[in-house]
């Protein structure tokens, strides 16, 4: 009878351990979640800040535009494919920047088409990748 009360104390006592790690386990688990949710409020409240910045800065930098257009330097550009050469202007002062050989340039068909009627880019960086599309 002994041996019965041994064994039944050895296995309440694994039972209360093995309880009390997977309680543990559940807290620590809640406490993870919830440290989560903290960030993922600080970084959304972050986020709104930000833009906040950003339409700010966009309001300053439209009230800077007509200044910028006056000068010639608003950045616009339009490409356009005509007489065998891809022509690019600058779309405020319509000078001539760059011109291309048609016969050097890989453009398909739907693209010509689009390129005679002419394409605007608003910065340089998109006109550069799109030169650089056709030249590859």
């Amino acid at each position: 009878m002994k041996k019965y009360g041994i064994c039944l104390l050895a296995f309440s006592l694994v039972f209360a351990l093995a309880l009390s790690g997977w309680l543990c386990y559940l807290s620590l688990r809640e406490d993870g979640q919830s440290q989560e949710n903290t960030a993922n409020r600080t970084e959304t409240a972050a986020e709104a800040a930000g833009e906040d910045l950003v339409s700010e800065s966009e309001e300053v930098r439209a009230e800077s535009a007509p200044d910028e257009e006056e000068s010639g330097a608003a950045g616009g550009y339009q490409a356009v494919l005509s007489e065998g050469e891809l022509r690019v202007y600058e779309e405020t002062t319509g000078k001539l920047i760059e011109t291309l050989p048609a016969d050097d340039l890989w453009i398909p068909e739907e693209e010509a088409d689009r390129l005679r009627d002419g394409i605007s880019f608003r910065e340089d960086e998109e006109l550069y990748q799109y030169l650089e599309s056709l030249t590859s």
